[in-house]
């Protein structure tokens, strides 16, 4: 009984999980196709548009610019100084690695240098606001990109972007956040897929109007936001459905649960009907109860 109660009412459960589990995948993906959408082909749906040359942008705004990032920002890569030189770390100077770029701005980090390790190294500080985007990494690493909140250093596997006036930071990561598959499949097959500086100076941006831009990381704060509040609340009610899962089995196999009178619904309604000529007959949330 408490098998057969057990498996009826997991899989369930179960279900509800898994369709949880799909809507946040559908959330993902629609959270993406609206970054997308906003950096390729702009808010006004009316607007004009034109090819761009380039296979994943597809048409863009007849106004906008489409050119390479190296012409509208300076790039360079990090360093890291000598690990054997004790005195080059533990200091109060952050230390900015690949995995810890993730897309959300960047206040704090997990390993710092020393003054002497800046002095002594190719390492650069940069300052707030510039754009960071990881060359290469392990699994899903290579080609995110996060802002700097703070003054920090960075590895070599880090590339610095700092847009000149065209151009502004929010809107960049936006826009790599869009271009994240296209600029992974820019890599150099000889080094493992790896990215490099002057793979990633030549890729090829979309450059609309600085109000325009402004609008689109307003545009999309707000849209975003949205996405994010219902994501949170489907990983809520999917840790929910997964301690109530726990608790149920617990509760039935030490007998906090009687379900002696539980008949499963799959069974024929006349096994599912309780006998109302007597007073005493258990219910099946009775039972559950």
């Amino acid at each position: 009984k408490i098998a057969n109660f057990l498996d009826h009412e997991t899989a369930k459960i179960d279900t509800l999980i898994a369709k949880q589990q799909q809507l946040i995948q559908l959330l993902k993906e629609k959270r993406q196709a609206v970054i997308s959408h906003a950096v390729t082909k702009g808010l006004n749906p009316d607007a004009p548009m034109r090819d761009s040359g380039v296979e994943w942008l597809g048409e863009v705004p007849a106004h906008w610019d489409v050119s390479s990032l190296g012409y509208y920002s300076s790039i360079s890569s990090g360093a890291t100084p000598d690990r054997s030189k004790s005195q080059y770390w533990g200091g109060d100077v952050p230390w900015v690695k690949t995995g810890e770029v993730k897309y959300d701005e960047i206040n704090e980090t997990e390993e710092q240098i020393t003054s002497d390790g800046v002095a002594n190294s190719a390492v650069t500080l940069s300052p707030p606001g510039t754009l960071l985007m990881a060359m290469y990494g392990q699994g899903v690493t290579r080609g995110r990109v996060a802002l700097l909140g703070i003054s920090a250093t960075y590895n070599q596997a880090c590339a610095a972007i700092t847009p000149n006036g065209k151009i502004w930071n929010k809107y960049l990561r936006f826009f790599f956040m869009a271009a994240y598959h296209a600029i992974r499949d820019g890599g150099n097959e000889t080094s493992q897929l790896n990215l490099n500086v002057d793979i990633v100076s030549k890729f090829k941006i979309t450059i609309p109007e600085m109000t325009e831009q402004q609008a689109i990381v307003e545009f999309l704060g707000a849209e975003l936001n949205s996405f994010d509040l219902l994501i949170d609340k489907s990983y809520s009610a999917t840790l929910f459905m997964q301690e109530r899962r726990t608790a149920l089995i617990s509760a039935a196999v030490t007998g906090k649960i009687d379900v002696r009178n539980w008949v499963s619904p799959d069974a024929s309604n006349t096994a599912n009907t309780p006998d109302t000529s007597d007073s005493t007959a258990t219910t099946n949330s009775d039972a559950v109860a």
